[in-house]
Order: C-alpha cells, then structure tokens, then sequence
C-alpha cells in the first residue's frame, strides 16, 4: 500500500505495534473512519488531549483494544494464586523510558494490585535512567526503574512480609 488510507480499505482489522504512542491518533485515524478494529500495542497516545481526541474519534462502542501482552504470560498467571494481601513492595525494572516501556511492568501489576492508586511521583528523571514510585492506597509501594540501556528482562518482583521474594513477571520465559 502506498497510504495507511489505502490499507484501511484492504484489511479486516489493523494491529499498531510501535512504541512510538505520539503517532497513535494520527496512525489509528484512517482506521476509525474505516471503522476496522484496531489492537494498540503499548499505550493508547503519549498526551491526554491525543486519547481525548482518539475516544472522541472512536466514539462508543468503537472495537478496539491497547495494552501489553504482559497480562496473558505464565507466570503472572501464576503469581495470581497468591495471597497478594502481604505484598508490601514491588521493585520493577524496564528498558528505555516510562513513556516507551514502562506498561509492560504496570500491566502485570495492574492486573494484580488493581487502579487505586494514591499517587504517581517521578523520583528521577536523568536522561536515559528515570524511576517513578507508585503508591495504593490500600497495597503496595511500587518502584519502576526505567534505563535506557538496559539489557533484557523486563520484570518486577515482589517483596512479602511472610514470604522470600518472588518474580511477577519476566518478559524471556
């Protein structure tokens, strides 16, 4: 094809695989007005007027799904038989950025702790080597490490009152 316009009328359905959530809306829109189904891989847009204008684009009903194949792997299938009411900390490391990469970890988490969150704070934010702290409300203090260069695996662990260390989440396995 030589336009997201032509493909949009020669596919079923679209998957938007890139860690670039900038281009979302404008990538997404020959789509929507297609109306084909769409799969966001990663984080809808990078800024809250891009998801407001993407929903509004959308509107309701609109077939489509975002996110990390995180929530889907063994071993966070796994981890979910726990008794995660003992999780106090979890420590999580990512490649690149919060922006880029940091879903998959808040994926799994997510999938166990919840949305109650009582804030997000950005402890740091060096250049290539940011750390955000994450706290419930009613769970766990969360740390997510993010560095540039950081070699693979994509993982979180978590540390119990009652219980040794165990891995939520390794993206490899």
């Amino acid at each position: 094809c030589d336009s997201l316009e032509e493909m949009a009328q020669l596919v079923d359905a679209v998957i938007i695989a890139r860690d670039d959530p900038w281009n979302h809306l404008e990538m997404a829109k020959p789509f929507i007005q297609a109306k084909k189904p769409i799969f966001l891989d990663k984080q809808l847009t990078a800024t809250a007027e891009d998801l407001d204008q993407l929903l509004q684009a959308m509107g309701e009903g609109y077939p489509f799904m975002a996110g990390s194949a995180m929530r889907y792997t063994r071993d966070l299938q796994n981890v979910k038989t726990r008794d995660l009411t003992t999780v106090r900390s979890i420590h999580a490391m990512s490649r690149v950025n919060w922006m880029r990469y940091a879903h998959h970890t808040l994926e799994g988490i997510v999938v166990l702790f919840g949305l109650d969150i009582e804030f997000v704070h950005c402890i740091s934010a060096k250049p290539g080597h940011e750390i955000m702290r994450i706290q419930y409300r009613q769970g766990p203090s969360v740390i997510i490490e993010c560095i540039e260069t950081i070699s693979l695996p994509i993982a979180f662990t978590c540390f119990s009152d009652v219980a040794p260390p165990w891995t939520g989440y390794r993206d490899w396995e």
